[in-house]
């Protein structure tokens, strides 16, 4: 069961990253390097959940306007 539990997480996280890769253009990466490529994955992540907490925060202000 731990075995499939596994399959299954690492088969949502590749969706995940797969779907970040293609929206913010981290296939377009052109690292010389192991190093600089986890770097800018690493920021891809980065931007993605920077996006999500904004427009989490401008639903929350719209919706305390709205009060």
């Amino acid at each position: 069961m731990r075995k499939e539990l596994g399959k299954q997480w690492g088969t949502v996280l590749e969706g995940s990253f797969g779907n970040e890769k293609n929206h913010y253009l981290l296939d377009k990466i052109k690292a010389r390097n192991q190093k600089t490529g986890i770097l800018w994955i690493f920021f891809g992540f980065m931007t993605a959940n920077a996006v999500l907490m904004g427009k989490r925060m401008a639903l929350s202000k719209k919706s305390q306007k709205a009060t």
